[in-house]
Parts: C-alpha cells; structure tokens; sequence
C-alpha cells in the first residue's frame, strides 16, 4: 500500500507537471486585404443646407409708360448699376401720337399764320371804314383763338 501511495503521488506530479507545459497557440487565418492603386483626381465636396438669402440691397421697377416689352438687356440675377438699360418697349405707338402732335402743331401754325393775315387785312379795312368793329373784334378773336390753340399743340407734343 505503501507502493501504491508513492505511485499514485508520482502519477499526480506528473500529470500536474504535464498540464504546465506551454501549448503552441492555434495559428489564425491571414485575413484578407484588397490592394488598390492610387489615382489622383480633383475631388468637388459639398453640403446641401436648406435656408433663406436675403439680398444686401433690392430694387423695385416701375413703368413710366405701358407698352410692350421688346427687348431685355439682362440677365436674371445679374447685378446691374443705376442707369443701366433693363428694357426696351416698343417705341411705334409712342412715334405715332408724337407724329399726330407734331403734325396738330402744324396745322394749328398754319391756322394761326391765315388768322394773322386776316387780322392785318381787317386792320386795313377798319383804317378806311370799311368794315364793321364787329367783324374786326371776330378776325382778333380767330387770331388770339389760333395762338392759345398752337400753344396747347405744342405743349401736347412736348
């Protein structure tokens, strides 16, 4: 028995012994790595954000006169300067009613140039009593009548 506790205490030094000694560590699979070649090439970064611009100064365009609009000399969102031609509107009508006034002021030059002659012709008749005062105060009306209207024209024209 004696025997047997000494073979016993040898096995258990042994195989205490046995389970100290350093195991190789398990061997791990390479992992797998992808090669790329390096190109160089311009790289465009941008971020989209949602908001609101306001401008530093803005302007509001007004008519002076209706009409069409026929041609425009910029582009949408472009800066412009006090000044600068925007539009052209078609000048036909306007060509018209300054042709029609100029042609009034005419007419009314004419009426007026008869109204005068009348007036100096009734100025000769009235030096020899020729004619009545009535007629002569009605060629100086028609004279003075002429005048207020050429007037008028012209303004009407300017």
């Amino acid at each position: 028995m004696k025997n047997l506790l000494i073979s016993v205490g040898i096995l258990s030094i042994f195989l205490t012994a046995g389970g100290c000694k350093k195991t190789a560590a398990p061997q791990q699979a390479a992992l797998p790595v992808n090669v790329v070649t390096v190109i160089e090439k311009e790289v465009n970064e941008w971020d989209e954000f949602t908001g609101r611009l306001d401008p530093v100064e803005s302007v509001e365009i007004r008519p002076r006169v209706s009409g069409y609009i026929t041609e425009i000399h910029f582009e949408a969102g472009a800066i412009v300067k006090k000044g600068d031609l925007l539009y052209v509107i078609d000048p036909r009508p306007y060509q018209a009613d300054f042709d029609r006034a100029k042609a009034e002021v005419d007419r009314m030059d004419a009426q007026l140039k008869l109204a005068q002659i009348e007036l100096n012709r009734a100025k000769e008749l009235r030096d020899k009593n020729t004619i009545s005062a009535s007629e002569f105060d009605q060629k100086a009306a028609t004279f003075q009548g002429a005048a207020a209207a050429k007037s008028s024209a012209e303004a009407a024209k300017n």
